[in-house]
Formats: C-alpha cells, structure tokens, sequence
C-alpha cells in the first residue's frame, strides 16, 4: 500500500508507477478528502469508496485526524489516534457511513 499526501498538486501521475512496482492500493489525501486507488487486473487503478486492506476502517474519520496535525502536537495526536481505534474495535469496527 502507498498513502500519498498531495501538498503540491504535482503533474508527476505516480499512479502508473506504483502500477508498475505492483501497489495493489494507493490512497491520496489532498488536505480535504482521502481517495483510495485499488488496482485492478487490467494495470490501472479504480477509484473506491474504501480501502480493500482496512475495509472496516472509514475514511471521514481519518480525514479528522489529519487535518488536527497541525492543532496538536503530534505524540498527543497519536495517542488520540490509537484511542479512537480501540474504541472502533471494541464496538465490532461498524460499517462505514459513506
């Protein structure tokens, strides 16, 4: 798996390398949304409304807690992190919302 953060909107389309390195899922965030890539058969990748290794994992959440790097200090942020993710699988990781 690649996670991309996309800062610079950089014209480099990195997709087709991590095709050709065999990434089976990259995901993107953008600052505001996190896009999860999943490649298929054919080479190319598809745009999915979840990650195929973490399916139980939703994205909105995740886009929080980025976008709080910059709010917090980044052990207290991880620490939040982990938190949040016990609490998710001590309630049987619900499904997505999206």
């Amino acid at each position: 798996m690649a996670v991309e953060i996309d800062v610079s909107r950089s014209s480099l389309n990195r997709l087709d390398i991590y095709s050709k390195l065999g990434i089976p899922e990259v995901w993107r965030f953008d600052c505001e949304n996190i896009r999860v890539y999943r490649l298929r058969a054919d080479g190319n990748y598809a745009l999915g409304d979840r990650s195929g290794h973490f399916p139980m994992l939703p994205l909105k959440p995740m886009v929080e807690f980025l976008k709080r790097r910059s709010e917090m200090e980044e052990n207290s942020l991880v620490k939040s992190f982990r938190a949040w993710v016990r609490e998710q699988i001590a309630a049987g990781w619900p499904e997505p919302m999206e």
